[in-house]
């Protein structure tokens, strides 16, 4: 063989044997690649773990430190269960979340623009999760939304604008509603705020009337009259009364659940009288609880008569523990979140009904223990909020998977229309205007739903007066 022909048959060799290192290189690669994505997989468990455990391990911390007040209460409503998970997935704490994005398990799903009420609005003025949102009692048009942000936000339903806003400093509202011009907002330091709209100020402030726990539990708050507001208690199983003109909690009723209540309804009178309260103006509230039962309770006295005089010595009003008496129980097996009752005075031939929501949603009629309804839902852990249109002709149904849905109320019966639009992450609250033409949504996801449901049964519209 010649010299060149040795020369060409090295060249081959070492560009095969280069070849065949290569092809040795990427199988190694592929094969690290499959063991990182098994690793990833196994650690989803832990991390799951350490999201559900680092907000009490969080809350230690900070309660052992020597940190002033106001650093407290700054951390104290700094982060919510969704905000931990996803700072966990993306940080060095998941040491497989940086190699390969695409493998990435996400906590939220793709968002429904349009379903049986045409196309929805996200308004996205929050850059955390949108905890609240009501409709004004003077305005069926103007709303407010409240979030973890601190923005207290107004907004304009008819074109989707924002009216105004403002950022409450060092806290985290967890739940709002329309009180006049004014807003209730409940923080995760045991404060209620009093925030007027039109003068963009707090105005009152109300310590230890609201239960701790932090901003991922909902505190729902519901209004007696125009100046009695209830909440659950300082221990989160009872219902507390603030009176805003005296200023302080006037009347506490003790241990009407066994664990946090969850939601807070009042009756009027009609439905007081139709569960058994001994007297017409005797109010009746239902509320829902993590003790797994739904209960209609009662009180001795009236909020108006409760309010007694001012304690000379303390200079201040002296706080009423009055005896409650529980008119009727539904029992779950699991938590109860949200609890609705029909509009319409109950009577024999009004078919009224009360819809509780736990893992599943269940109509009750107002005698009887068994549901007159009962739906499931395989995506959701359960339901987060109900509400009966005004006109009690519909219910909606909002779910920790994002999910609104609308039921058609026919002679006593429910028929599920279709879904009314989804968030990408779950539902904190809902609210319907009262003339029932528009509905809203506060999600996780950053934003408020806001969706046209047809025209007013009463008021005004954009196009003249209902008569």
């Amino acid at each position: 063989m010649n010299p060149l022909d040795q020369r060409l048959q090295q060249q081959q060799q070492q560009i095969l044997q280069q070849q065949q290192q290569q092809l040795q290189q990427h199988q190694q690669q592929h094969q690290q690649q499959q063991q990182q994505i098994q690793q990833l997989h196994q650690q989803q468990p832990w991390i799951q773990r350490t999201t559900n455990n680092l907000n009490g391990s969080l809350a230690s911390l900070i309660r052992m430190s020597n940190m002033s007040r106001e650093l407290h209460d700054i951390l104290s409503g700094s982060f919510d269960s969704n905000d931990l998970g996803e700072i966990i997935t993306n940080s060095i704490l998941n040491p497989g979340s940086a190699l390969n994005s695409s493998i990435h398990i996400m906590q939220h799903t793709a968002p429904v623009l349009k379903g049986v009420l045409g196309d929805v609005t996200f308004l996205k003025q929050h850059s955390r999760s949108v905890k609240a949102v009501d409709f004004s009692p003077r305005d069926d048009h103007i709303f407010s939304s409240a979030g973890l942000d601190g923005k207290c936000v107004t907004y304009d339903a008819r074109q989707g604008r924002i009216l105004s806003y403002t950022t409450i400093a060092h806290h985290g509202p967890s739940q709002l509603t329309g009180y006049g011009t004014k807003l209730a907002l409940a923080t995760s330091n045991n404060k209620m705020l009093i925030y007027d709209i039109e003068t963009s100020a707090v105005t009152q402030s109300f310590d230890k009337c609201v239960p701790p726990g932090g901003v991922s539990i909902r505190c729902p708050i519901a209004v007696e009259s125009s100046n009695v507001i209830m909440v659950p208690n300082a221990t989160g199983r009872g219902i507390a009364f603030l009176d805003l003109r005296a200023a302080s909690i006037v009347n506490n009723m003790e241990d009407i659940h066994e664990a946090q209540i969850n939601d807070i309804v009042l009756l009027d009178s009609a439905w007081a009288r139709e569960v058994g309260a001994a007297s017409g103006n005797m109010p009746a509230i239902l509320t829902a609880s993590s003790d797994s039962t739904c209960r209609v309770s009662t009180r001795h006295y009236y909020a108006h008569a409760l309010i007694v005089p001012t304690d000379t010595i303390t200079t201040r009003p002296q706080i009423v523990d009055t005896r409650s008496q529980v008119l009727k129980k539904f029992e779950h097996r699991t938590q109860v979140f949200s609890v609705a009752h029909t509009p319409e005075a109950p009577s024999i031939t009004s078919n009224s009904c009360i819809a509780i929501g736990s893992d599943k949603l269940n109509v009750y009629p107002l005698q009887g223990q068994l549901p007159v309804y009962s739906s499931n839902f395989p995506t959701c852990k359960y339901v987060s909020r109900l509400n009966y249109s005004r006109s009690g002709r519909a219910l909606f149904c909002a779910t920790n998977d994002g999910h609104l849905r609308m039921y058609n109320r026919i002679n006593g019966g429910y028929d599920l229309k279709g879904i009314v639009y989804k968030h990408s992450k779950d539902i904190q609250d809902m609210a319907i205007s009262r003339n029932d033409e528009y509905i809203i949504t506060a999600s996780s996801d950053f934003s408020v739903g806001l969706i046209r449901m047809g025209d007013p049964i009463s008021g005004p519209t954009e196009v003249g007066e209902i008569i």
